[in-house]
């Protein structure tokens, strides 16, 4: 497994099919094609300078993407199709999870505002409500009772979009409220 900085921390070490996956992400977001040519290292020596964009371009030679693209398939983050000479690369609920995870990491606290997640998923399906309390928690929420969590980040519309990902229909609410209202409660976990 190869590994490279995170350009959020100096100290965090991402396996590169993580930071393949993000960058995927990122540009799916935002409609951009995943190439990567001169354009984007002249963008990444003016961003950090010569050894970002060294650094940069030697983790994007063809052999570590295409192998960094096997391993997120194999761990089922991607689904791969191909189609006559192209290969179609799509995410499946894993690799959604996971980006929207790694996008709800990186929101600041502040602005006044919380997000609260109130679910009642039955015992029927335990692993699933197990697993929803462990993302929420890789999430930055925090328990304030055992089927509701919260945070002191507006990510509502984030969770919102993990949802149909999760396969929990009906059975997880959230709430956005200002800070102020739940701040004793905040503060007390």
């Amino acid at each position: 497994m190869v590994y490279c900085k995170c350009m959020s921390s100096k100290k965090l070490l991402l396996p590169i099919s993580k930071s393949v996956l993000y960058t995927l992400g990122r540009m799916a977001e935002d409609a951009i094609w995943f190439t990567f040519n001169s354009y984007r290292f002249r963008s990444a020596f003016n961003k950090g300078g010569i050894e970002y964009a060294r650094l940069l371009k030697r983790q994007l030679t063809e052999a570590s993407i295409k192998r960094s693209i096997r391993e997120l398939a194999r761990n089922k983050f991607i689904k791969i199709k191909k189609l006559e000479k192209r290969l179609i690369i799509s995410l499946n609920d894993k690799g959604r999870l996971a980006l929207l995870q790694n996008q709800l990491q990186h929101i600041k606290p502040g602005d006044g505002v919380c997000t609260v997640v109130v679910f009642d998923i039955p015992e029927a399906a335990s692993s699933a409500r197990r697993k929803f309390r462990r993302w929420l928690k890789n999430c930055h929420f925090k328990m304030l009772q055992r089927s509701v969590w919260i945070t002191d980040r507006d990510v509502a519309d984030l969770v919102n979009k993990a949802l149909p990902s999760l396969r929990l229909p009906g059975w997880i609410i959230t709430l956005t409220t200002l800070s102020s209202i739940v701040h004793k409660s905040y503060q007390k976990i």
